[in-house]
């Protein structure tokens, strides 16, 4: 049974089975007999839980085939990556005190390889990140799949996709978009690109499907047709079966805070928020004001914190470049709310296992220092960090 595969290949492991013998087929006069455990012999590979099982050599014989296989157990690959990456990243967790002097460190000069300190941790970072098998994104690029992603090389890692289940005539399950961790909630956020305008629907669904309360908007809106919310408080707008209505907006330095009701066919009625971000140019990698990045972490943060426990739906126009960062910072923030020590990059490998696109450029990866180290003198002159 597929509920069973797990544990089929936890048994294996632990008993030390060095062969299986298999009676039955898949299939058998066209009736589903048996569910497949192993991996096609195109993809290689697949991951059943904490084991990865590798698919070596298949031959097939007229009356039986004998297949090779290969089961690896993630916990060692972890171990030997977390023993790596000690030795090759010692930098990466320290307490928060000790930040500003390792800060001065990684901003001084390398000789020998004419870069900064940072710029080494860098690219000792990126070589350490997990590199994705490309079958984890064939959903995406699946044909019925391929018009609804605004960038190809930006697509899900399929087993992270929230799955829209609100059935819509013409649309499937699909989506681009992931969940991303924050440091307590594994699900803390969304992230997702501006919708198409044959998309906008299945953003709604996705609102709907997973009980998002709170929408964060990074990108700017270039044209009218791209907006999915109303515009005014007179006149709402109907998306398919979902109708959606502006009930209050409130401009502020740093964004635009807008309330939302929306109604799915005629079932119980919604309220969400939107924040739309206006510091933060869409031909800009990092934003103009810290501070005004600052005010909207932490204004989505205490909304969250007043009962509002389902993710946070963050978007940019790639849903990679501009949510990302955010939502790194985000989490590197939280933890270091809670237990006061600073772990960047264990963070952004982290997150990038989800979204394996993120923080692809040094500049960005700055930004997250300079930001951290700002947020710590901004505590510091408040005296309320603790």
């Amino acid at each position: 049974l597929e509920s069973t595969i797990n544990d089929f290949w936890r048994m294996i492991w632990q008993y030390d089975c060095g062969k299986i013998v298999m009676l039955t087929n898949v299939f058998e006069l066209g009736k589903p007999k048996c569910k497949q455990y192993w991996p096609d012999p195109e993809t290689k590979k697949k991951t059943y839980g904490s084991t990865e099982i590798v698919l070596i050599e298949e031959d097939v014989y007229s009356d039986f085939t004998i297949r090779t296989l290969k089961i690896v157990k993630r916990q060692y690959v972890f171990l030997h990556e977390a023993i790596l990456e000690a030795l090759m990243c010692p930098n990466s967790g320290i307490p928060s005190k000790d930040f500003p002097d390792l800060y001065k460190k990684l901003m001084s000069h390398d000789s020998s390889s004419n870069k900064s300190n940072l710029q080494l941790e860098y690219q000792r970072m990126n070589a350490m990140c997990e590199k994705h098998e490309d079958n984890v994104f064939d959903k995406g690029k699946n044909p019925e799949n391929r018009t609804k992603n605004r960038d190809s090389t930006i697509l899900p890692v399929e087993c992270e996709m929230p799955i829209l289940s609100t059935f819509v005539e013409g649309h499937n399950e699909y989506i681009n978009a992931v969940f991303l961790p924050g440091y307590k909630n594994k699900k803390a956020f969304i992230v997702t690109q501006m919708p198409l305008d044959h998309t906008k629907i299945d953003l709604w669904r996705l609102v709907y499907d997973h009980n998002i309360q709170t929408i964060v908007m990074l990108n700017q809106v270039k044209e009218d047709t791209e907006a999915y919310w109303p515009e005014n408080q007179e006149t709402p707008i109907q998306i398919g079966a979902f109708k959606i209505e502006l009930t209050a907006m409130e401009s502020k330095p740093y964004c635009n805070c807008l309330h939302l009701t929306f109604k799915y066919k005629t079932w119980d009625e919604r309220s969400l928020v939107m924040y739309q971000a206006n510091f933060w140019n869409d031909n800009a990698v990092v934003p103009d004001s810290k501070g005004d990045l600052f005010n909207l972490l932490f204004e989505v943060e205490n909304k969250s914190n007043n009962g509002d426990d389902s993710p946070i739906l963050v978007h940019c126009l790639n849903g990679c470049d501009k949510s990302g960062l955010y939502c790194v910072l985000a989490t590197v923030l939280e933890r270091l709310r809670i237990e006061q020590d600073i772990d960047i990059q264990h963070i952004i490998k982290q997150i990038r296992n989800k979204r394996p696109q993120i923080i692809l450029n040094y500049e960005q990866f700055r930004f997250i220092y300079d930001a951290v180290l700002e947020y710590l003198k901004q505590f510091e002159t408040y005296a309320n960090f603790q």
